[in-house]
């Protein structure tokens, strides 16, 4: 998998750079990386190994007013070179121009290195030039060169040619958009704190490299969701015993020191480049062992709360030739997000609903709730005893909330009389919100029989200068 480095890369970024260049150059220490990572100009891509985790990175800048990219190394651990690791880099710095519209990419190559100088011209690089002396030594480097209609004729994806295209089916064993929600999807900017999923809207977060497939609550999942194979394919790897919890901030850095933050997890290989990694998913369920070969729609384990989730939910991630790739679109997610999104050539088969927000749950209960409780069992209700409400509530949960949407929810009783009611701003784009109002009952007093309904609005301003409007009405019977 090839992804942007992050900070905790460094120290793993830094053993590779002395393994490779030590007796090249002076290669970069940990403190230059930093400085590296934080430049923006600065590009910094990694490829990642699920059982070594980081095997060779790629640092490239970006030049003259964003017109050009300098690639000014590739290096790659001894023991991992030629299993086609700098080739993977280098597409993903070809997709990375492309995205930024740039059109030209440069590089320096050894003259005395024939081999390299072949590596590169064999991608569509040509010999522009040589530059004495270049590395300090009194040897020579070759100035190589490529345009970025060269790249749209390497970017041709081998399924196509073959005239064999790849199609994925849903992965989870559920009803979608009912029984569960896709709530994020691959990050398309590759900026820190920028985000945008492919429609250019915020359903991910920074760095996200998958599609999330949720499920309702814990209770579901003890229920079981099963994970299906989305194609035909042989299993490559599988991990399973991690724990289903909600993880502390100790356990997420000990995950991602340990590169286990998938939790629970398989590959699978499709053939032509194409694999699919699926994560999170419930311990002790996952029942493919590698080498095996399923079929599309294989029950292959559980969904799960394994790894680094804060939910119950599946991680699903497309991966052609080493780079990640977007299944609404078929493209890499170094391509740019647009609006509006252009999905002809998605993967998926049937093609997936985007949904940009969704209110995937509502309910009564007879007292206020807490997110805890709702995390837990959020189903629905139909019934509620007089004698056993002090409060009663109506709920909501809500996936890909947007700051600044509208939210109003009101409970309508037996006489159709408005008893509580409730208007608010969202104040933060998060992935997950709930919100409840409540009508407490006087001492001594019982609430009148008959059929309570909630109403739930959500209303959300669109760049067009149209209103997104989504709706949930729910009942429940008090005797």
């Amino acid at each position: 998998m090839i992804r942007k480095a992050t900070l905790d890369d460094i120290p793993t970024l830094s053993r590779i750079e002395m393994a490779s260049f030590r007796s090249h150059h002076f290669p970069i220490d940990e403190e230059a990386f930093y400085e590296l990572l934080l430049d923006p100009l600065q590009v910094v891509l990694v490829h990642e190994d699920s059982r070594r985790g980081v095997t060779g990175h790629l640092l490239a800048e970006v030049l003259e007013n964003k017109t050009r990219m300098n690639v000014d190394s590739i290096a790659v651990l001894p023991e991992c070179r030629g299993q086609g690791t700098g080739k993977k880099l280098m597409k993903a710095a070809f997709e990375y121009a492309r995205r930024g519209n740039i059109p030209i990419m440069t590089l320096e190559a050894p003259e005395s290195d024939p081999l390299l100088r072949g590596f590169y011209q064999s991608l569509g690089f040509s010999v522009t030039g040589r530059t004495d002396d270049f590395y300090g030594d009194g040897s020579a480097c070759l100035l190589l060169k490529m345009v970025f209609t060269v790249l749209l004729l390497i970017f041709i994806p081998v399924s196509a040619q073959a005239g064999e295209p790849f199609r994925l089916k849903m992965p989870l064993s559920c009803e979608l958009g009912r029984t569960c929600w896709l709530v994020n999807h691959p990050d398309r900017k590759p900026e820190a704190g920028v985000l945008a999923d492919f429609t250019c809207g915020a359903l991910t977060y920074d760095g996200h490299d998958g599609s999330d497939f949720v499920i309702r609550d814990l209770a579901a999942m003890e229920g079981g969701v099963p994970v299906l194979a989305a194609a035909d394919g042989t299993v490559l790897r599988t991990r399973d015993g991690a724990p289903d919890q909600m993880p502390t901030k100790d356990d997420i850095r000990e995950l991602l020191a340990d590169k286990k933050g998938c939790g629970n997890g398989i590959v699978l290989d499709h053939g032509n480049g194409w694999q699919t990694l699926y994560c999170h998913l419930k311990k002790g369920s996952v029942k493919v062992r590698e080498g095996q070969t399923l079929h599309v729609g294989d029950d292959m384990g559980l969904t799960g709360h394994s790894g680094i989730a804060e939910f119950p939910h599946l991680h699903f991630t497309v991966i052609k030739d080493g780079v990640v790739h977007d299944p609404f679109t078929g493209e890499a997610i170094t391509a740019p997000c647009k609006t509006p999104a252009t999905t002809s050539s998605s993967l998926w088969d049937p093609p997936l609903p985007y949904q940009p927000v969704t209110i995937a749950a509502a309910g009564f209960l007879p007292a206020l709730p807490d997110t805890d409780f709702l995390r837990i069992d959020g189903s629905e209700r139909p019934f509620l005893p007089r004698k056993e409400i002090s409060t009663l509530s109506l709920w909501v949960q809500f996936y890909g909330v947007n700051e600044g949407d509208v939210v109003e929810m009101e409970i309508i009783g037996p006489n159709d009389d408005v008893i509580a009611q409730r208007r608010l701003l969202q104040e933060k784009t998060r992935t997950r919100q709930y919100y409840w109002i409540g009508k407490p009952l006087q001492e001594n007093t019982a609430m009148t029989p008959g059929r309570y309904t909630g109403l739930i609005t959500l209303k959300r301003a669109t760049p067009d200068g149209a209103t997104l409007v989504r709706t949930r009405t729910t009942a429940v019977d008090i005797d």
